[in-house]
């Protein structure tokens, strides 16, 4: 046993540790440029909240068509659809605060 502690490391062992420690370094130098960046994200997003977007958010109903607008070739077609969703739309109470 006091054989195997007396022996010193050799050169390629040496060689594997500093590769190993610049491995270690280039990892904690990453999770430094990830960490502020989140926190550049973060702010980035509370300062959006912030913003005031000219209108009133409050009670707004948005409606995204998928699929019925691409079947309907003509603009004829996509102007009587467009009335039909209109009025189905004004059916809905509207809150006022």
């Amino acid at each position: 046993m006091n054989v195997l502690r007396g022996t010193s490391r050799t050169a390629g062992l040496a060689s594997g540790a500093s590769l190993r420690n610049l491995v270690v370094m280039a990892e904690v130098a990453l999770s430094f440029v990830l960490l502020i960046g989140s926190g550049l994200m973060f702010r980035s997003f509370m300062e959006l909240q912030r913003v005031d977007p000219g209108f009133d958010p409050h009670n707004l109903m948005t409606l995204q068509l998928v699929g019925a607008p691409l079947r309907l070739q003509t603009p004829e077609e996509r102007a009587v659809l467009m009335g039909q969703i209109a009025q189905r739309l004004r059916r809905f109470p509207v809150c006022k605060a």
